[in-house]
């Protein structure tokens, strides 16, 4: 007959058979999390973050009496979309677009964009560079009405450029003075995200293809130390990337 220390250290302690409602409760709480994030993320794709991003008078007022139809014209024949991987493959694209008016119905100047932006490559891509102060007034990030038809002629360019398309916003060092934002980084946020919106909106670019972002005044082009050098660092850069 086998004695009760030899019972005890032979058999071993026997299972919880609660112990899976540890394991299954962190599972609930995982999921319930995940969902909350998707909430909220939804939540910030709502008409109310567009109206906090573009105020009155802002390019989605405007444009929601002019839907946006791409014409067609002697462009398309020629140009194709296509991943842009070069300067010299944009420049082409751009001397094709040259004197076209991009959307006619809306009798607005027709924009020559090789005296408004300048093109590099960068480890991302190609980079289309165009200064601020061609959109926006001073300190705002609301795009500027009579300012849209430079926006216009850059749709035109992409919609023949198949690569996804980052927006950055960039300010000089000046310090903000409106309370609507609380730093440069975040004027440069929110305007990065009205041309977001304006592409998607008005000319009608699939927002799968487009993000949005800002540096403030962290990536100057220039020192900030005169007035052109700081109208140079106030810009919004479109960076074609070259994996799509």
């Amino acid at each position: 007959m086998a004695s009760d220390r030899e019972k005890n250290t032979g058999g071993g302690a026997e299972p919880d058979p609660n112990a899976w409602m540890a394991t299954f409760a962190d599972l609930l709480m995982l999921l319930l999390t995940f969902f909350v994030m998707l909430l909220t993320m939804k939540s910030m794709d709502s008409g109310k973050a567009r109206e906090i991003f573009v105020r009155t008078y802002g390019p989605l007022d405007f444009i929601s009496q002019n839907d946006y139809v791409p014409p067609f014209d002697e462009f398309d024949h020629y140009v194709k979309a296509s991943v842009i991987t070069s300067t010299d493959a944009l420049e082409k694209a751009i001397d094709l677009l040259e004197g076209i008016d991009p959307i006619p119905d809306r009798e607005r100047p027709v924009v020559n964009l090789r005296d408004l932006i300048d093109v590099s490559e960068s480890e991302q891509g190609v980079v289309i560079t165009l200064e601020s102060d061609h959109l926006f007034d001073s300190g705002d990030a609301e795009i500027h009405p009579d300012r849209l038809a430079v926006l216009d002629a850059i749709a035109r360019l992409f919609q023949y450029a198949a690569n996804d398309i980052l927006i950055m916003g960039h300010t000089d060092s000046t310090p903000i003075r409106d309370e609507q934002f609380g730093s440069n980084w975040e004027l440069s946020v929110y305007r990065a995200l009205s041309v977001l919106y304006y592409l998607n909106d008005a000319a009608g670019m699939n927002p799968e293809r487009l993000a949005a972002g800002g540096f403030g005044d962290r990536m100057p082009r220039l020192p900030n130390d005169s007035d052109l050098n700081r109208s140079k660092n106030r810009r919004v850069e479109f960076i074609l990337r070259q994996t799509v």
